[in-house]
């Protein structure tokens, strides 16, 4: 069974300049098998040319937990390149794709702040006759694909308006003595941290003296 998303601007041609991106979240309840089974895709609209695979499946990962891969569009699991990152039954994870039209590059992401974040790249060959992307499907099949649920299923042509732009947390505090007498030095710190996710750049913190002090 498939669910089928038409994109907005499709088609796009699969020798042009664009960049697609997916983010999709996904929570499993019951794991999937050891091959496990592709989950998401890339289409034409067809019901055979698929590409930039998501999979899910439980090798190579701890006992009790899985992990998610990604194949250009070769249909076994064994090809997948997997996130190095054993994934929880029961939390949701951030999934994010990226296909290059141009050479059909495939990546995927779980749980990016920005696109810098670690990513592995599909290195299957690409056997599809896809000539234009059209569609975004989500695929339910075999008992080998588990119980999950997806949710927020966006696509679009950069990263940030696909998946948004974590914001830095920027704190600064000033630690010093309550008082101190005339004529006598004053000392104090300031510090300044970031909680994240995103990074930050160009932080300038000002501070004025009390008035009396030099």
């Amino acid at each position: 069974e498939y669910v089928q998303a038409p994109l907005i601007g499709a088609p796009y041609p699969t020798n042009s300049a664009t960049v697609l991106y997916s983010k999709f979240y996904i929570n499993y309840s019951t794991l999937p098998g050891t091959l496990g089974s592709y989950i998401s895709y890339f289409t034409d609209g067809s019901t055979s040319n698929f590409i930039c695979r998501v999979w899910a499946f439980t090798n190579g990962a701890a006992s009790g937990d899985y992990r998610v891969g990604i194949t250009i569009s070769t249909n076994q699991s064994i090809f997948a390149v997997p996130f190095p990152q054993d994934l929880v039954l029961g939390n949701s994870y951030l999934v994010v794709t990226r296909l290059v039209l141009s050479n059909s590059a495939c990546s995927l992401w779980v749980n990016p702040v920005s696109e810098s974040s670690p990513s592995v790249t599909a290195n299957d060959t690409n056997w599809t006759s896809l000539t234009q992307i059209s569609d975004y499907d989500l695929r339910e099949s075999t008992a080998d694909e588990g119980i999950l649920t997806y949710s927020n299923l966006v696509v679009g042509t950069t990263f940030n308006d696909t998946v948004g732009v974590s914001p830095a947390d920027v704190s600064v505090v000033q630690t010093g003595p309550s008082y101190v007498f005339a004529n006598s030095n004053l000392t104090y710190t300031i510090t300044t941290s970031n909680s994240g996710p995103a990074s930050a750049s160009s932080v300038t913190v000002t501070d004025s003296l009390p008035v009396g002090g030099t």
